[in-house]
């Protein structure tokens, strides 16, 4: 099979994806040589890596997925059998890290793989539901999933991850990718890579051979929207920090993996751009609904209070790609952010315990605040209506007994809104926090 690499027009429908620009920032990390397709460009089956000579690792990534294209049966899956990894011979090898960098060697850090092997198999021969059927065309697409397979255990193709961040949230957000449900033809761009920041921590294989961690990586994916019939585009950003790299299977692998859980880590596509020194199409931060923009008119935008604009992405119910369109996500103004989530009861006591849950809100304003038309949403988009008042510097606890409403015992977001539906506080807990009955959760 030909390693034809990443396709910018694989979305169809006249729709192209074309790989990002590199800033004059970037100038002189970029690997290149007359071998390579357009000098920079390593083409592998589905994907296409440019590499940065600095780290010796991985500048981006940019893959295509056809979800059609994946065995409809278990067993016609290409099954993971060996992790045996390999130099790439078409570039330098000190130009890539190989195994003495990675786990084995008294380190933490796998190899993680940019683009997901599992992912990555899928046969253009499977994407025509006609031909599934035919033995013929099986055993072809047998052979090129394999060899998809094989194309992702490059060194080129991976990046120091902790292990428990890439067993963990890092596999839980590329699930998330091989089962989107939010496009029209089950194609996708996705474009994946490191991000380097001065803070950058390093492994010392020797004394004076030094690789650099990265300190996040991201991931932008772009679909035809199933509703709207247009380009959309949603962007990641997942830090490799303290918390991440603690958290070993934290919920996020083993929890509800959607596009909207996953929502707490989306960005502006100018945010990853300001990051890495990439510089992407102008059509994916337009058809992203997390804006870093100024409308032409700003006045015809209900209730956007400063520029450039961030639209908190919190429950499905949020997800808009229009700037004029009704806003149910705004936050709040500083001054307005007169209520705090500060504690919460999620797994109280006994068999029939729900009735019992409660939160307790702080009023952390000088003035009574009127509880009517507030409301409690949990990243499930479900919402209760408030009640009552809360004088300045008072608390109230809140109970849902007998109400169609649950604090739900995993990770979840709890978001609270005025009357004007501003988000004002969000309070966050993990499975992990409420496993002990009748234990408080304090935010």
């Amino acid at each position: 099979m030909k390693r034809t690499g990443y396709q910018p027009d694989f979305l169809g429908e006249g729709i192209n994806v074309p790989h990002p620009d590199i800033s004059p920032r970037l100038q002189g990390v970029v690997y290149e040589h007359e071998s390579l397709r357009e000098k920079r460009f390593l083409d592998y089956i589905h994907y296409t890596v440019v590499m940065n000579k600095k780290t010796r690792q991985l500048l981006y990534v940019a893959s295509n997925i056809d979800q059609n294209g994946y065995p409809k049966r278990k067993e016609d899956e290409h099954q993971r059998k060996h992790d045996k990894w390999f130099t790439d011979s078409r570039i330098p090898e000190d130009i890539q890290l190989d195994n003495d960098y990675y786990q084995g060697v008294e380190n933490p850090y796998d190899r993680g793989h940019m683009v997901r092997r599992a992912n990555n198999c899928w046969s253009p021969e499977l994407a025509d539901s006609v031909n599934e059927n035919r033995e013929s065309d099986m055993s072809l697409a047998k052979r090129e999933m394999e060899k998809a397979n094989d194309d992702t255990f490059f060194y080129t193709n991976a990046s120091l991850q902790h292990q428990y961040y890439n067993q963990d949230e890092w596999v839980g957000l590329e699930d998330v990718f091989k089962q989107w449900e939010l496009d029209k033809n089950g194609k996708l761009c996705i474009f994946t890579g490191p991000v380097h920041r001065p803070f950058d921590r390093s492994f010392h294989r020797t004394y004076d051979d030094a690789a650099r961690i990265p300190s996040a990586f991201f991931k932008i994916i772009c679909y035809i929207g199933k509703d709207s019939n247009k380009l959309e585009t949603r962007s990641f950003l997942l830090y490799q920090d303290e918390e991440m790299t603690n958290n070993y299977r934290g919920g996020n692998r083993y929890g509800q993996l959607t596009s909207t859980r996953y929502a707490k880590y989306q960005v502006s596509v100018t945010d990853i751009e300001n990051l890495t020194g990439l510089e992407f199409d102008d059509a994916l931060p337009s058809s992203n609904p997390i804006y870093f923009n100024t409308p032409k008119d700003p006045d015809a935008v209900a209730r956007v209070y400063r520029y450039p604009e961030r639209v908190p992405i919190l429950v499905k119910q949020d997800l808009v790609n229009d700037i004029l369109a009704d806003r149910t996500t705004q936050e709040a103004r500083d001054e307005d952010k007169v209520l705090k989530i500060i504690a919460a009861l999620v797994n109280p006591v006994g068999r029939d315990s729900k009735k019992n849950e409660w939160i307790t809100i702080l009023n952390r304003s000088e003035k009574r605040v009127n509880l009517e038309g507030w409301e409690l949403w949990n990243s499930e988009g479900k919402a209760i209506p408030l009640y009552g008042a809360i004088n300045s510097g008072q608390t109230k606890r809140l109970s849902f007994g007998g109400q169609d409403f649950s604090l739900v015992n995993k990770d979840i977001q709890l978001v609270l809104r005025n009357p004007n539906k501003d988000t004002v506080d969000i309070a966050s807990y993990t499975k992990a926090q409420t496993k002990k009955e009748g234990e408080i959760i304090v935010f």
